[in-house]
């Protein structure tokens, strides 16, 4: 018994597992950020006089609109650019990896005024006075 391994895309699978492992750890920095705006808050409304209504709800606009707009965007939109990247990555390194395979099976392609023609090689085989010719496909020509 013979085991085969194939390691052609192991480089985009462990960049996909540190992003995941970043994702983890900006969740809990949001998390943490909240904590200490509902900290902040809390101190904030706790000087204020109680007559001063129209501040408080001041207060809790700022604390919403930080809490859920400007720590997820500040966290979440580098992540978003990483994860493009990384997929831009393994996108382009399957296309190498099926190229070189179609490479190994005798295709070529050549692009000419945006149409793609693609080649295969024949195999000329003779027996007994008959000509005989066979593509990779099997079919006869």
């Amino acid at each position: 018994m013979s085991f085969s391994f194939d390691f052609r895309l192991i480089e985009v699978a462990m960049e996909l597992a540190t992003l995941e492992e970043h994702l983890d750890m900006i969740e809990r920095q949001i998390a943490s950020g909240e904590r200490e705006a509902q900290d902040s808050f809390d101190a904030q409304v706790k000087a204020l006089e109680p007559e001063d209504e129209g501040e408080r709800q001041l207060l809790r606009d700022e604390r919403y609109y930080h809490i859920e707009v400007v720590l997820p965007r500040v966290f979440r939109n580098p992540f978003l650019v990483s994860l493009f990247s990384v997929y831009e990555t393994s996108v382009t390194e399957v296309a190498r990896l099926l190229q070189r395979d179609r490479a190994r099976e005798s295709l070529s392609t050549t692009y000419e005024a945006g149409s793609s023609i693609v080649r295969k090689s024949t195999t000329v085989t003779f027996s007994s006075s008959t000509y005989r010719g066979t593509t990779r496909d099997g079919s006869i020509s």
